[in-house]
């Protein structure tokens, strides 16, 4: 349509470190994660939508209990790290972990 912007989808930039790629890997493997790591991880769906978008990073409380959930699949460390990976190439797989 003439004179309208299109609209901008922050998930097609590239995410905003390498914890946010890994936790939406780790979280699209298996629909029932999304609840479990909320539970688990005494968060919200909110809150994790603003870790993946990159509005916010994980106190090192929440990182933690992201890496207990995951079973060492997003570490505390991959939220300080910068990624080029695009939203759909899949993360590295770490010994031990499922992705």
């Amino acid at each position: 349509m003439p004179g309208v912007a299109p609209a901008r989808n922050r998930m097609w930039r590239r995410p905003s470190s390498e914890g946010a790629h890994r936790l939406a890997w780790w979280l699209c493997a298996d629909d029932a994660r999304w609840a479990g790591v909320t539970l688990s991880a005494g968060v919200s769906p909110a809150t994790i939508d603003r870790l993946l978008s990159g509005e916010m990073e994980p106190s090192g409380e929440l990182a933690a209990a992201i890496a207990d959930v995951t079973a060492g699949a997003v570490m505390p460390m991959d939220w300080a790290r910068a990624t080029s990976a695009a939203w759909d190439a899949k993360p590295a797989a770490r010994a031990g972990t499922a992705a």
